[in-house]
C-alpha cells in the first residue's frame, strides 16, 4: 500500500494556568500503511514531542515535573493521531480474508488470519490506551466506541471452522460468554451464541445459533467488541472494557467495596444495553428447560467438533 496524503484535526494539547486543555489543529502529513514500522515510530515521534515542547513553568510545581499529567497527555495525543488516521484512511474490512489467509500461506499472517501490520496497530494502540488510562485518563465515550473499528474476525462459524484452530482462536467458555448470549431476534434466545478470542486477547467475535456474525448492524447487543485488555488481565479488561460498557453495580473485588455503576455506553450506544443482568443468562443456559437442554447439547456438539 502506497503513502497517502491525509489531513486531520486533532487536539493539540496546551496550557493554560495550572491545568493542560485541549485545542484543535488541522494538519497534513503524509503517512504510511497503519501499523507499519514507520507508522508506529511517527506515532511514538509525536508523543515524545510533546513532552519536550510542554517544559515551561506552567507544567512545573515546586520544581517537580507533574509526570503523570504529562504522560497522561502523551498517551492522548498518540491515541488520537490513530484514531483520526484509522477514521480518515481507506482502512480493510473488519472480517478477515479467509481465502488471501489460503492462498498466502502462513508467513504473510504469522499469528492468525488478522494481517500482521493490523495486529502491531492495535496492540500498540492499546498500550497508549492503557498509559493514558494508569496515567488518571478515564474511558471517554468516542475512545471507548472506536473499539469497534479496530475489531477483525471471520465473517461466519464456518470460515472460523477452516482458520480458527490452526490460526489459535479459543472457543470461550460460557461464563466468560453470558454479555453476549441475550435474548435479541437476530440470535434468537441467544445461548447457542458462541465467542471466541484470538491468542492476544483482543480481537472478539460472536456468532449466531446460524452461524452469523453478531455486529453493530445485526446484533448490537450481542456483538464481539474488541478489547483493550485481554480478558487475561481481569483488572484491564473490567476497567477499559468492562467498565464503560455496563450500567450495573461495579463488582466489590474491583471497586474497593464501594458501590458504584459503570458508564453504561453499551457496545454502540446506551440502547443497546440489554436491561437484565448477564448472570441471568447464565442461569438460563444451565436451566432444566427445554431451551436450556438443547443449548447445552449444542454447545457439546460444537466443543466436539472444534476440537477435532
Amino acid at each position: 500500500m502506497a503513502d497517502r496524503m491525509v489531513t486531520v484535526q486533532m487536539s493539540s494539547p496546551v496550557s493554560s494556568g495550572a491545568t493542560l486543555y485541549s485545542s484543535p489543529i488541522i494538519i497534513t502529513r503524509r503517512i504510511p500503511r497503519l501499523g507499519d514500522a514507520d507508522y508506529l515510530d511517527y506515532v511514538e515521534g509525536e508523543s515524545q514531542r510533546f513532552m519536550e515542547n510542554e517544559r515551561h513553568p506552567t507544567v512545573w510545581r515546586d520544581g517537580t515535573l507533574r509526570v503523570m499529567m504529562v504522560r497522561k497527555e502523551m498517551a492522548r495525543r498518540a491515541i488520537e493521531m490513530i484514531m483520526n488516521d484509522v477514521e480518515s484512511g481507506n482502512v480493510s474490512s473488519r472480517f478477515a480474508d479467509v481465502e488471501a489467509v489460503k492462498n498466502a500461506g502462513p508467513e504473510h499472517f504469522p499469528n492468525y488470519d488478522i494481517p500482521d501490520y493490523w495486529r502491531m496497530l492495535c496492540l500498540q494502540f492499546n498500550e497508549y490506551v492503557r498509559r493514558y488510562y494508569d496515567n488518571g485518563g478515564r474511558i471517554y465515550r468516542d475512545l471507548h466506541y472506536f473499539r469497534n473499528k479496530l475489531n477483525r474476525y471471520p465473517a461466519t462459524l464456518g470460515e472460523m471452522m477452516r482458520v480458527g484452530p490452526r490460526q489459535r482462536w479459543e472457543l470461550l467458555l460460557v461464563e466468560k460468554s453470558i454479555f453476549h448470549m441475550n435474548i435479541t431476534p437476530f440470535s434468537d434466545n441467544g445461548l447457542k451464541n458462541l465467542k471466541f478470542v484470538c491468542a492476544d486477547g483482543i480481537f472478539e467475535p460472536v456468532y449466531n445459533h446460524e452461524g452469523q456474525a453478531c455486529d453493530e448492524n445485526t446484533d448490537p447487543v450481542n456483538m464481539g467488541t474488541y478489547n483493550y485488555a485481554p480478558p487475561s488481565d481481569e483488572w484491564g479488561h473490567f476497567w477499559l472494557d468492562v467498565h464503560p460498557y455496563t450500567d450495573d453495580i461495579i463488582s466489590e473485588r474491583f471497586s474497593n467495596g464501594v458501590t458504584s455503576f459503570g458508564l453504561g455506553f453499551g457496545n454502540v450506544s446506551p440502547d443497546d444495553l440489554p436491561g437484565v443482568p448477564a448472570t441471568s443468562n447464565q442461569a438460563r443456559f444451565e436451566a432444566d428447560t427445554p431451551q436450556g437442554q438443547d443449548a447445552r447439547a449444542y454447545r457439546r456438539w460444537f466443543d466436539q467438533r472444534w476440537h477435532m
